[in-house]
């Protein structure tokens, strides 16, 4: 059998959701989206989780999508494959977005294209100091594929948000908290205690009133 690609852990209320292919950056590819959808879907069914942390293992969050996964034979653009695949990255997203318990994104390490989508679609996101967060989409003549357009300007404004996608260059969790795109940054030892600690917090705090305030 091989890894997961996403794993599961619950510590009482919290269910902790982790991108683990370090090897190649937590990419994203479609047996990722799958295991995170369907991990999502079971969190969602279950009354005992009060809230979801996602996070990754390795020296990144998240650098964005698998380009081998959406190339087609011989490196090129196979528009079909690339279509299909925006559409399961936009799905899953959407879940995690639609989830009805508060979710925290806890960047590790780099976070960019994808990567930066996947964290716009939790409520909350905290920063290791090592992080690097940009959309870099352009570095590859693409486009955010799965949300990021429409939530990076809601997130950072409209200027800040032209300015990470024209320059494609990524930022420092110090400069993305300024943006208000992060709200805490922490030491990189300190990243899984936090996100402990302020997920438990958010667990014990009324889950209608948690559901009704993030609708």
């Amino acid at each position: 059998t091989s890894e997961p690609r996403v794993t599961r852990q619950d510590r009482g209320p919290v269910t902790w959701l982790t991108l683990n292919r370090p090897e190649a950056m937590n990419a994203l590819d479609p047996n990722l989206l799958s295991e995170l959808d369907a991990h999502v879907r079971s969190v969602s069914d279950d009354p005992t989780v009060r809230v979801v942390v996602i996070t990754a293992t390795g020296r990144a969050f998240c650098a964005g999508a698998d380009l081998k996964a959406i190339l087609g034979e011989k490196g090129v653009l196979d528009a079909a494959r690339m279509l299909g695949f925006e559409r399961q990255a936009q799905a899953t997203f959407a879940r995690v977005a639609a989830l009805a318990k508060p979710t925290i994104a806890a960047l590790n390490g780099i976070t960019m294209a994808g990567g930066l989508e996947l964290a716009l679609h939790c409520d909350l996101v905290i920063a290791s100091s090592r992080a690097r967060i940009g959309d870099g989409h352009t570095n590859y003549g693409l486009l955010p594929g799965a949300g990021g357009a429409a939530r990076l300007p809601r997130v950072v404004g409209p200027t800040r948000a032209k300015y990470l996608a024209f320059t494609g260059e990524l930022l420092s969790a110090e400069q993305a908290m300024a943006m208000g795109l992060v709200v805490e940054v922490v030491a990189p030892d300190e990243l899984e205690s936090r996100a402990d600690e302020l997920s438990s917090a958010i667990g014990r705090r009324s889950p209608s009133a948690l559901r009704l305030f993030k609708q």
